[in-house]
Protein backbone atom coordinates (compact mmCIF):
# COMPACT_ATOMS: atom_id res chain seq x y z
CA UNK A 1 0.00 0.00 0.00
CA UNK A 2 1.34 3.18 -1.05
CA UNK A 3 -0.23 5.78 2.07
CA UNK A 4 -1.00 4.22 5.40
CA UNK A 5 -3.11 5.40 7.92
CA UNK A 6 -1.67 3.25 10.37
CA UNK A 7 -3.59 2.99 13.57
CA UNK A 8 -6.27 5.15 12.18
CA UNK A 9 -6.67 2.40 9.11
CA UNK A 10 -6.65 -0.70 11.51
CA UNK A 11 -9.44 1.27 13.24
CA UNK A 12 -11.24 1.71 10.28
CA UNK A 13 -10.97 -2.29 8.98
CA UNK A 14 -12.22 -3.34 12.89
CA UNK A 15 -8.52 -4.14 14.35
CA UNK A 16 -8.74 -3.58 18.04
CA UNK A 17 -6.48 -0.92 19.45
CA UNK A 18 -3.21 -1.41 19.47
CA UNK A 19 -1.48 -2.59 22.36
CA UNK A 20 2.00 -0.74 23.61
CA UNK A 21 4.98 -2.62 21.54
CA UNK A 22 7.49 -4.21 24.06
CA UNK A 23 11.28 -3.44 23.87
CA UNK A 24 11.57 -7.09 22.72
CA UNK A 25 9.10 -6.63 19.08
CA UNK A 26 10.86 -3.22 18.22
CA UNK A 27 13.73 -5.19 16.42
CA UNK A 28 11.23 -7.34 14.77
CA UNK A 29 9.49 -4.58 13.65
CA UNK A 30 12.62 -2.50 12.34
CA UNK A 31 13.70 -5.84 10.38
CA UNK A 32 9.87 -5.76 8.59
CA UNK A 33 10.00 -2.14 8.23
CA UNK A 34 13.45 -3.15 6.38
CA UNK A 35 12.68 -5.60 4.86
CA UNK A 36 9.43 -3.77 2.93
CA UNK A 37 11.54 -0.88 1.82
CA UNK A 38 14.23 -3.35 0.52
CA UNK A 39 11.26 -5.54 -1.62
CA UNK A 40 9.79 -1.74 -2.49
CA UNK A 41 12.65 0.30 -3.71
CA UNK A 42 12.92 -1.63 -6.99
CA UNK A 43 9.76 -0.77 -8.14
CA UNK A 44 10.06 3.32 -7.89
CA UNK A 45 13.82 3.12 -8.89
CA UNK A 46 12.39 1.97 -12.42
CA UNK A 47 10.94 5.57 -12.60
CA UNK A 48 12.66 8.83 -13.82
CA UNK A 49 13.09 11.73 -11.58
CA UNK A 50 10.28 13.54 -13.41
CA UNK A 51 8.46 10.18 -13.02
CA UNK A 52 9.21 10.44 -9.28
CA UNK A 53 8.78 13.75 -8.87
CA UNK A 54 5.57 13.55 -10.21
CA UNK A 55 4.21 10.36 -8.08
CA UNK A 56 5.36 12.26 -5.16
CA UNK A 57 3.03 15.20 -6.11
CA UNK A 58 0.30 13.22 -6.84
CA UNK A 59 0.20 11.52 -3.33
CA UNK A 60 0.85 14.61 -1.41
CA UNK A 61 -2.53 15.89 -3.49
CA UNK A 62 -4.21 12.47 -3.15
CA UNK A 63 -3.49 12.92 1.04
CA UNK A 64 -4.41 16.31 0.77
CA UNK A 65 -7.56 15.98 -0.45
CA UNK A 66 -11.01 16.70 1.15
CA UNK A 67 -12.21 13.30 -0.09
CA UNK A 68 -9.30 11.58 1.60
CA UNK A 69 -9.53 13.65 4.79
CA UNK A 70 -12.92 12.53 5.20
CA UNK A 71 -11.93 8.82 4.90
CA UNK A 72 -9.06 9.29 7.66
CA UNK A 73 -11.49 10.78 9.96
CA UNK A 74 -14.22 8.72 9.50
CA UNK A 75 -11.86 6.45 9.86
CA UNK A 76 -10.64 7.60 13.55
CA UNK A 77 -14.50 7.49 14.51
CA UNK A 78 -15.24 3.63 13.30
CA UNK A 79 -15.99 1.33 16.18
CA UNK A 80 -13.57 -1.40 16.93
CA UNK A 81 -15.24 -4.13 16.92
Amino acid sequence: MVINLGVEQAIHYGWPEPHPVTATLIPRWRRAEQYTDELQAPLYTTLTDRQRTEFAQLVDALTASPAWQRQANSAERAPTR
